[in-house]
């Protein structure tokens, strides 16, 4: 039993450094842009895109307001959940 569980932790870990590998950053930020696009071309109002690590195992891409009436439009019209 010892040897599988030593075997799956060294598993675990290569999956996570693919997780936080350049290509899949690159790939989750394409994807972001890609919706703040979207959303941009809705109702004209600009979005922003941000990179960041989910503590030691992943990288995750967002996207956001990047102004005071793009927020507004996105409370009102539920822009960034029409552009998914």
């Amino acid at each position: 039993m010892a040897k599988s569980w030593h075997i799956r932790g060294k598993m675990q870990g290569v999956r996570a450094a693919a997780l936080k590998s350049d290509g899949v950053a690159q790939a989750c930020l394409k994807c972001a842009q890609n919706i703040a696009s979207t959303a941009s071309s809705i109702d004209g109002c600009d979005y922003g895109t941000e990179l960041g690590t989910g503590g030691k195992r992943r990288v995750y891409a967002f996207v956001f307001p990047a102004d005071l009436h793009a927020a507004r439009s996105n409370a009102k019209h539920d822009t960034l959940q029409r552009s998914l």
